[in-house]
């Protein structure tokens, strides 16, 4: 039996994982706008300035998801999610930093790498065991 303190910490936990979960998905809402924005881009819709606008909100929730991801438990996000989590805020902010001055191909590269670790992070947050209590 378990103390009523270590029965509110795990609630704390539930729901600090659940808020993650929750920043996770708007996260990568923000980042598929984003795609969609590059895609208009290239194929000559003129939204070049709100890519380069929403590349800031995208920055930004990439660093808090990154925030989140590390609070929760090791049960939930073992090194691995961690790791990416800090990958994708590494990468969006070195996104944000070069913009095209280094190129289209590395541009690309570089949010296409984003873009797979944010959707691995983003399944990983809805898997079943994501808030469930330890």
């Amino acid at each position: 039996m378990q103390s009523p303190a270590a029965e509110i910490g795990l609630a704390r936990a539930s729901r600090t994982a659940l808020v993650v979960r929750w920043i996770v998905s708007a996260h990568i809402g923000v980042l598929l706008l984003q795609l969609v924005l590059a895609i208009a881009a290239v194929a000559g819709a003129a939204v070049f300035h709100a890519h380069a606008m929403n590349a800031r909100l995208v920055a930004a929730s990439g660093v808090l998801q990154a925030i989140g991801v590390l609070a929760v438990s090791s049960a939930r996000a073992g090194w691995f999610i961690k790791t990416m989590a800090f990958a994708v805020a590494v990468g969006e902010t070195t996104q944000l930093y070069l913009g095209l001055g280094g190129g289209m191909a590395l541009h690309v590269t570089l949010a296409m790498t984003v873009w797979a670790l944010s959707l691995a992070i983003f399944i990983r947050a809805w898997a079943p065991g994501w808030t469930r209590e330890d």
